[in-house]
Parts: structure tokens; sequence; C-alpha cells
């Protein structure tokens, strides 16, 4: 991925990368079906979903111990099949069953860790992902907006892709849409 685009991948050994992403991934799930059974879906014309978390919390619990409080699992399901044929099953395969689920918000709260998860994609056919307050999943760094993308089985060499615009190119209008162009082309 390109620096110039505000995109760059997190600079770790590839051992490491594994072990944290087993790490955070294995605070939601107890086991890997649900995520091999989504990205394994096929659907005749459109790209296989590929499981990721969403959140600015992932940059701190990517490089140490410090748990999220807010990320969005997001499937990337352009065919609906993982709508149609998995979403039963996803609740199931959480490590922490003490939750609760708020069905109009689509956000699933651990009781233990206090974590949210927002897992709307999953549950709802809808064409485009709703939330209702989107902004949890930015923050700020060095004064520009930052997210993270963390994904499950990536090709690249490295799974967290941080997402933030250079300081110089967020104080323009051109930069905040580039920026938000990036963050639009990482969950799709």
């Amino acid at each position: 991925m390109d620096h110039k685009q505000g995109i760059t991948p997190a600079e770790t050994n590839q051992e490491d990368c594994c072990q944290r992403r087993t790490w955070i991934f294995d605070l939601i799930f107890k086991d890997y079906t649900w995520i091999n059974a989504a990205n394994n879906v096929q659907a005749l014309g459109v790209q296989r979903p590929a499981v990721a978390l969403i959140g600015h919390d992932l940059i701190q619990a990517y490089h140490d111990s410090t748990h999220p409080s807010y990320l969005a699992l997001i499937v990337n399901d352009w065919s609906g099949d993982v709508y149609f044929s998995l979403r039963h099953e996803l609740f199931r395969t959480f490590r922490d069953q003490d939750f609760d689920y708020n069905k109009e918000s689509c956000e699933v709260t651990f009781r233990k860790s206090g974590m949210v998860l927002h897992v709307g994609e999953v549950m709802r056919s809808d064409e485009w992902v709703m939330m209702r307050d989107p902004s949890k999943l930015f923050g700020l760094h060095n004064g520009a907006v930052q997210t993270a993308v963390l994904y499950f089985k990536l090709e690249f060499e490295d799974e967290l892709v941080i997402i933030t615009p250079r300081l110089e190119e967020w104080s323009t209008s051109k930069g905040r849409n580039m920026f938000g162009t990036c963050v639009v082309s990482l969950c799709m």
C-alpha cells in the first residue's frame, strides 16, 4: 500500500504480527471457525469476503496488551452470503458468552471486558454499514484523524493497516477527502 495515500502497514516482524493479530482476534473469538467460513464464501462475479476489525483502539492493542474498547467487525460481503448463511452462527463463536446484543445499534457489549463490537455488516443485509456513532472508530494522532484495520489472514506482509493523512494533507479539503476515500476503500 502506498504511504502517499495515507495508508501504512504497521512495522513489525512477521512472528510478532501473527501473535498480536491472534491475541486481538482471540479476545473476541474462541476459535476461527466462523472467520474461516466467512473468508471462504464464494459467489460468482464478486470478490471473496475478508474478515477485518476496524478501530483506532487496534493500534495500541496491537503494540501492547491494552484491550480495545470499541471495534467494528467488517466482512466485505458483496454477495450477501455471509449474512444469509453465517449470521446466526456468529454469536456462538464469541469467546465471552456473557454479552448483551443491542439489535437496533448492532452492538455487542462484552460484560467482562467492557469492549463493544459493532456487527452491523454481518447482522443486516443493508448495502451500507450503519453505525450510531462512527467517530468511535477514529482517534487523533499528531493533530490528524487516524484509524486502523486489522485483516485476518491478509495476503500483505503485515496484518495491521494504519490510516492517517499527513498533517499538511489534513489541513486541506483534498487531504480530508483522500482520507475518507482510503477509509471507504479499506472497508469495501
